[in-house]
């Protein structure tokens, strides 16, 4: 068995994510990728390009409107208890530019693979209760960098990837972090849950994140590259 997976989630949500899934898969094929996939839609299951769809919710996972996002590293944990070590999350909008090898890669090295969310610094998008378990003064500094959790590669072989990974889904369990509350950071938005969660925790084990431009949002990926070409995922719209 491949020590690489990747994984993702789809729903009929603000948009029909699973008709996303489907040219997440076929693109991931399309650069190469003969790895293994874990994938699952709520509302669609179905075989894609010869993967299997699987319905419902991983293993252990609340509803989204009980824990938003706790699906994500419940997937994980799905994933590494069957034996992978090496596994990407991307969100169903993304797209495979090149193929991934060197992201897994880059896990091993690091732990954990994630992207800085330009512009958008943790400060304003994180509730204080999540701030306060992982150990933060609240208000935070201005300085913390948010990740963009549309891709999120993890070494769970590498101690340091098994380590955050570990406080994550715990903090995921703890009725308190991934959900919606308030932050007193002057300019606060909103919880971002798993995102800010993770981003805190990437800051406190100082994992530097890949730059903006290693993972774009359309029109980045077109002429005249503004923040370059060699961007491994894009995230389009649907």
């Amino acid at each position: 068995m491949s020590k690489d997976c990747i994984i993702s989630f789809a729903s009929k949500g603000r948009e029909d994510y699973n008709k996303a899934m489907t040219r997440n898969i076929t693109e991931l094929k399309a650069r190469g990728y003969e790895g293994d996939f874990i994938y699952y839609s709520l509302d669609d299951p179905r075989n894609v390009a010869g993967i299997e769809i699987l319905g419902g919710l991983p293993k252990g996972c609340d509803p989204h409107k009980v824990t938003p996002y706790q699906f994500k590293p419940k997937l994980f944990k799905e994933a590494f208890d069957k034996g992978y070590t090496r596994v990407i999350w991307t969100d169903s909008t993304i797209v495979a530019a090149r193929h991934p090898k060197p992201v897994f890669d880059e896990a091993s090295k690091r732990g954990v693979v994630a992207f800085h969310n330009l512009g958008h610094n943790l400060n304003k998008w994180i509730s204080d209760k999540a701030a306060q378990n992982l150990g933060f003064a609240t208000p935070l500094p201005s300085d913390v960098y948010q990740i963009m959790a549309c891709v999120i590669a993890i070494d769970y072989a590498n101690p340091t990837g098994k380590k955050i990974f570990d406080k994550w889904l715990k903090l995921s369990e703890d009725g308190e972090s991934f959900k919606d509350n308030k932050g007193s950071a002057p300019g606060f938005v909103n919880h971002r849950h798993d995102q800010a969660v993770l981003s805190g925790l990437l800051w406190l084990e100082g994992v530097k994140l890949l730059p903006y431009g290693s993972l774009v949002y359309e029109p980045h990926n077109q002429p005249p590259y503004e923040y370059g070409d060699k961007f491994y995922f894009v995230n389009k719209a649907i």
